[in-house]
């Protein structure tokens, strides 16, 4: 175990143990997570007991992701964990990052990004307010000689001028090893629910550590 926990976390630890098990798989793969304070605002968002977890599986890793017990839906937290399960009969613990976020993880992917055969482990945040602002927090694994262990990856800043009307509801999404982010564009007085705008959708470059305008369609 490459990190030490907060105390304070670590008695979730036997909640996540009895999550139902799930065959494992060499694919990629991505899922929803339910975020029972505001699941009700989100649109789509499918509902899992109100737990507010997710589990990623890729070979004999696997990530699990949860929102901070009894926290508020805003200005909370929201752990990642990474175990092995090279040993069929448990889990071994590997590593864990504890994060502050302002919402709840709505969905998550396994994605190799950087194109290097190594996937990262993407994970889309909303806000509890009105605009449904959306964030992505990034981390690779990285491996070294004291083993594995989960890295947050910082991500580039899009153009201020690719930004003009953006005022949240964003999405995001990947396709083909490519992360896109898609959002509304708000004129003037525009309300939260009709926006005016037209809609852009920028994708992550990572050869190039940049956001590339993909398509933008303005009325």
């Amino acid at each position: 175990m490459r990190n030490v926990f907060f105390a304070c976390i670590l008695g979730s630890l036997g909640a996540f143990l009895r999550m139902p098990a799930v065959a494992a798989t060499n694919a990629i793969t991505h899922a929803s997570l339910h975020c029972d304070k505001i699941a009700s605002e989100i649109p789509g968002l499918p509902a899992t007991n109100g737990t507010g977890r997710i589990e990623l599986r890729y070979g004999d890793r696997i990530v699990r992701i949860a929102p901070g017990a009894d926290e508020p839906a805003t200005g909370g937290s929201y752990d990642v964990r990474l175990y092995d399960q090279t040993n069929a009969m448990h889990l071994s613990f590997v590593d864990g990052l504890v994060l502050s976020c302002d919402g709840c993880p709505k969905q998550a992917w396994f994605a190799d990004l950087k194109h290097d055969g190594k996937p990262e482990v993407a994970v889309w945040v909303v806000s509890g307010g009105p605009e449904k602002t959306g964030l992505l927090d990034l981390f690779e694994i990285i491996t070294d000689e004291q083993g594995d262990a989960l890295q947050r990856v910082d991500l580039p800043e899009a153009a201020h001028s690719w930004l003009r009307g953006h005022r949240g509801h964003d999405t995001y999404r990947v396709e083909h090893g490519t992360l896109y982010w898609t959002f509304p564009g708000f004129r003037g007085d525009d309300s939260d629910e009709h926006p005016t705008g037209g809609e852009t959708t920028l994708k992550l470059i990572f050869e190039r550590d940049r956001w590339m305008w993909r398509l933008q369609a303005r009325k």
